[in-house]
Order: C-alpha cells, then structure tokens, then sequence
C-alpha cells in the first residue's frame, strides 16, 4: 500500500497561508493556551482555542492553511473533515470548535489535534538520522541508527528538553511492511501526518478539499542532506 504526507494545498492567486491573525484577544502565553500543547501526547488540559480570520483572497476549504498550525500535529479543519478523520482513525483525534470568519460569513470549524504519535511505523533497521546545529554546512557527519522507537523517542525528548542549539534530522526513513493504518503521525517529519490510499481515495469520493498528497518515497530520502562525507554510528 502506498503512503502520503498531507500538505496543505496552495491555490493559484489564492492567499497563502489561508488564515494568518485570530479574531479578538487571545493570551498565547496562558496556561490554557494551544501554545502549551505537548506534542509528543494528548492534550490533557483545558485548552483555549482562539477564533480565526479567514484571510479575504482564500477560498473556503475543508482543511484551512493557518500558521498558528503549521506544526502539522493539528489542523483547522470542516465538519466534513473532521468526520472522515474519525472515522478512518478513531481515538486518535481530540477535536475543538473554533469560528472561522471572513467578512461577514462565520463558520464553525475545528481545530484537530493528532494525540498519538506513532514512531513504531519506521522500520528501524532501515532508517538513518544525524545530529545538526543550525544550516546543514559541515562537509561531514556521523549518521546515527535506532535500534526501535523507545530509544529513537527517549532522544528526541532529551533533544526537546535540553537548551542546546542542536536538532536530529533524518537521512532516510523507511516504514514497516505490515502497516494497516489510514493515518499516522511521526514526530520530527516535516508535514508530519501520513495517510494511506484508503483516506486519499475517501478524499476523493467525499471532495474534501485544501490538501495536497505527496507520496511518501518523495521524501524517504532527506535530499537536503548534502554532506560528501559520513559514517554510521549505532546508538544504543
């Protein structure tokens, strides 16, 4: 079965992103602000979502590009969405409601946050990553290689944890064989939600809009990697 990286559309002429600015005023540094969300569990506090403008040259779609959301672990999505959402990936999704407003025309839409992530769908014994500060400008690094998720998440905390200018990047990922989900989330990907050819073939049916699927073999192999010279370095 082939995957897909979800990406929001852009249409031509169209405002990009397609909500920028919420209506009224909204305390990002509360304790109850989409801020604090932790993204590597679920929400497990009383989150406050702002209201959202929808931008006056962006048309009306079910998944809506805002940049307050751009993290990819969450989306602003229609009723129509966050129904396929549902049911294609069940207790996964903590849905908020949200107004979405352009002009004079309010809508209720959601914000959709994806609880669980799922770094068990890499096969490991495939897969290579490596340690980077800032711009890729070295001319060589050591690749690293996880022995299995626990190990690969235990240091993507202590990373997110620590107050080093350092991040881990990925060389290449493969995933597993035996995969059955319709939608997944790996930490540390950009555009980070995976979807099977099951949901892009539900997307299709149902004209669900605002999306982009990009194929996942397009982006298995990190093509900013430029380094001439590397070795592999397993951590255990």
């Amino acid at each position: 079965m082939e995957y897909f990286l979800l990406k929001p559309k852009v249409l031509r002429n169209r405002k990009y992103p397609q909500s920028e600015s919420w209506i009224g005023r909204y305390d990002y540094e509360s304790e109850n602000s989409i801020q604090k969300i932790n993204h590597f569990k679920p929400i497990d506090f009383e989150i406050e979502v702002p209201d959202f403008e929808l931008h006056e040259k962006s048309e009306w779609t079910d998944n809506v590009s805002c940049i307050q959301f751009m993290g990819f672990s969450t989306l602003m999505v229609s009723q129509k969405l966050a129904e396929l959402l549902e049911e294609l990936s069940p207790d996964k999704w903590q849905f908020y409601n949200l107004n979405l407003t352009k002009k004079s025309e309010s809508r209720v839409y959601k914000m959709a946050y994806l609880s669980r992530v799922q770094n068990e769908m890499i096969d490991f014994s495939k897969s290579t990553f490596f340690y980077a500060e800032g711009s890729y400008e070295n001319t060589s690094v050591s690749l690293v290689k996880f022995s299995n998720s626990s190990e690969y998440n235990r240091e993507l905390l202590r990373i997110t944890n620590s107050k080093a200018n350092k991040r881990l990047h990925y060389h290449e990922i493969s995933l597993v064989n035996d995969r059955t989900e319709d939608v997944f989330r790996l930490y540390n990907l950009v555009n980070n939600i995976v979807v099977s050819e099951n949901f892009k073939s539900e997307c299709e049916k149902r004209n669900i809009s605002g999306f982009e699927m990009v194929s996942f073999d397009t982006v298995a192999q990190n093509y900013h990697f430029k380094f001439d010279q590397y070795q592999v370095e397993n951590i255990s």
